[in-house]
């Protein structure tokens, strides 16, 4: 959550990979995020639209780095 929590601070895209209530994994881009516990409220840029992420169904957050938008950092 380390990764998450400088997203927030620097204001900077992540990527999640998130557990959905039906019990699938996805992986989603966002930025504009809020945090709000237990959520976070962000723009997915799959969706093109805010959404809400329960905390404890966000498995790993990634930093998005602008020259490689689209691959995973740890």
């Amino acid at each position: 959550m380390h990764q998450l929590a400088h997203a927030i601070d620097t204001g900077q895209a992540a990527t999640v990979e998130y557990v959905a209530t039906s019990g699938s994994r996805t992986v989603r881009t966002v930025s504009h995020l809020i945090l709000d516990p237990p959520h976070l409220e962000a723009w997915c840029h799959l969706r093109e639209a805010e959404r809400i992420f329960t905390l404890s169904r966000i498995h790993s957050v990634m930093s998005v780095m602008p020259e490689r938008r689209g691959q995973w950092y740890r």
